[in-house]
């Protein structure tokens, strides 16, 4: 028996990765990593960054009615005034945590369905749509962490999230 694309991991997590890039790099210009390590994090001339994001996998579940994901989004910064860049940036993703549009003032994260996605999309992005929308799910805070410091010097802070969606 096949899955529901609502209960399929592979769209919850390629959404998620999609909205993070679509938000946080593209939009806002902050570097953001996936994984569950951020040292020796560098720029593709081998520079080490200075401040950066990394979104670390979590627990999914699945029930008959809703589902829901949680993850952590570490916020890193090393060497120049680190505490100032944790708190720009930890404000910069609590504000992304709103949607004061919406009558609950949660932000909604698209749940795409990636099936459609082929390994190596065509060059032009005018023509290409793979991105087909299955529902939204609701975005919510669960813990924020005080600033801590890496055992190379690098400060850091946590940001527990979680997704909720009806299924």
């Amino acid at each position: 028996m096949a899955l529901r694309q609502v209960d399929k991991l592979e769209n919850v997590l390629k959404s998620i990765k999609k909205y993070c890039v679509d938000t946080f790099h593209t939009g806002e210009g902050i570097h953001v990593d996936f994984g569950s390590s951020y040292h020796d994090n560098k720029l593709p001339d081998n520079e080490l960054l200075k401040q950066w994001i990394l979104v670390i996998d979590g627990a999914y579940q699945v029930t008959d009615s809703l589902s829901s994901y949680r993850f952590d989004i570490v916020i890193i910064a090393r060497e120049v005034d680190e505490y100032t860049q944790i708190m720009r940036l930890r404000d910069v993703i609590m504000g992304y945590t709103q949607d004061l549009d919406q009558t609950d003032g949660r932000t909604r994260v698209p749940l795409y369905d990636v099936s459609l996605i082929p390994v190596d999309p065509p060059t032009n992005p005018v023509t290409y749509e793979p991105w087909s929308l299955v529902t939204n799910m609701v975005l919510r805070v669960l813990t924020e962490t005080g600033a801590d410091r890496a055992e190379d010097g690098s400060m850091f802070k946590i940001i527990a999230l979680e997704l909720v969606w009806g299924v």
